[in-house]
């Protein structure tokens, strides 16, 4: 019970009741007498109870110009700053580019200046990612270093996150433990964090902090289904099993 209405000028041409499906489509060849006016036509689609499905009208059609082709990136000592040296980076992580590395850039902007908080995290992510663990330490301790030089609370606590990781992976469970606290300090990473923190209270068999940090890691984010799991585990080990 769709309809289908054809305007011309605003004013009705046709509106039929149809029955539309992907297999079931509908086609409909119409003749005008005189001239026609391709613009002056609208097409609409409506559910039986009249919201409108989709329209069409060639007025509403905008000829954007086309946008300037991709320019290769700079070789790292070109780029003119830290900032752009990070950027390059992200850009070619984000695209997996086939033939440009982002560790060049990563490194180039630390050369400038070792002590650069995103590069430094971003570096630390690079080995991370690849299971060099022990060196993506470094990079992260020195990120929360500088990040933490005026403030013990960081406005960004990824770099506390990363290291938590990094040190978790190194199987260093009370270091990784710490860090993970820290980086809640972030709303942005509390979710990630208090699952993280949850995990390790589970390894420890501290079933109650492993209730409530989990329970505070769904508050930041309820659709984390791996919490979920988790929250279900930490139920039955306390003996909760309708609840879990």
């Amino acid at each position: 019970n769709a309809r289908v209405i054809l305007k011309e000028k605003g004013i009705m041409l046709r509106n039929e009741t149809v029955d539309l499906l992907p297999e079931h489509t509908y086609e409909k060849t119409i003749r005008f007498e005189g001239d026609f006016n391709e613009d002056d036509m609208e097409l609409l689609v409506t559910s039986a109870e009249g919201k409108e499905l989709i329209s069409y009208s060639t007025v509403n059609n905008v000829k954007n110009d086309i946008p300037e082709p991709a320019k290769p990136a700079l070789q790292p000592k070109d780029v003119e700053n830290a900032e752009q040296l990070f950027l390059t980076g992200q850009h070619l992580e984000q695209y997996r580019h086939a033939t440009y590395s982002p560790v060049p850039y990563y490194e180039e902007a630390l050369r400038r200046d070792p002590k650069d908080v995103r590069n430094n995290n971003a570096l630390g992510l690079w080995y991370l990612r690849r299971g060099r663990f022990a060196e993506s330490e470094g990079y992260f301790r020195t990120a929360v270093a500088t990040s933490t030089q005026r403030n013990p609370n960081a406005y960004d606590s990824e770099p506390w996150y990363n290291l938590g990781l990094a040190l978790r992976y190194q199987d260093r469970i009370d270091e990784a433990y710490n860090a993970f606290f820290k980086s809640a300090w972030s709303s942005a990473w509390q979710d990630s964090a208090y699952f993280s923190v949850a995990r390790i209270d589970v390894l420890r068999g501290d079933y109650e902090e492993a209730l409530e940090h989990i329970d505070w890691s769904i508050d930041r984010n309820a659709r984390n289904g791996r919490a979920y799991m988790v929250k279900v585990h930490v139920l039955r080990k306390l003996n909760r099993a309708r609840e879990a």
